[in-house]
């Protein structure tokens, strides 16, 4: 789960690797069967939305999100695909909960365990699109 590890990271812990260890994924299968695939991707973009508002806290990372997120949606737009603009939409009413988590999670965060340490430490250079 990217918002458990990225908290946990955040706090300073450690992530382990049991190279030994097998998981069994089916991905977003029980989704697609409630919600359909379109659904599901909705879903899945209001969730990404949330979980950058609420985790994100580098200042260049957040503009970047900010200012690419339009040019994003107006892609999508072009391709006839709404399903991230829809899925922005459904974040919208669950922003308060998001920045009250955000401001709840504050006092357990590591000092030096910002944004761009978590995603070089992961092999990323930034945070994933939502």
């Amino acid at each position: 789960d990217a918002d458990l590890g990225w908290r946990a990271w955040r706090r300073g812990w450690r992530s382990l690797y049991e190279p030994r260890s097998v998981l069994l994924h089916a991905g977003q299968a029980s989704f697609h069967g409630a919600f359909g695939r379109r659904g599901t991707e909705v879903l899945a973009h209001r969730n990404g939305f949330l979980l950058l508002w609420k985790n994100l806290r580098d200042p260049g990372l957040w503009l970047r999100h900010v200012g690419l997120g339009p040019a994003r949606v107006a892609a999508d737009l072009l391709r006839f695909r709404t399903t991230r603009l829809e899925g922005f939409v459904r974040a919208l009413p669950r922003l308060p909960y998001a920045l009250a988590r955000r401001a709840a999670d504050e006092a357990t965060l590591a000092p030096g365990r910002g944004d761009r340490a978590i995603f070089a430490e992961a092999g990323r250079a930034y945070p994933p699109a939502p």
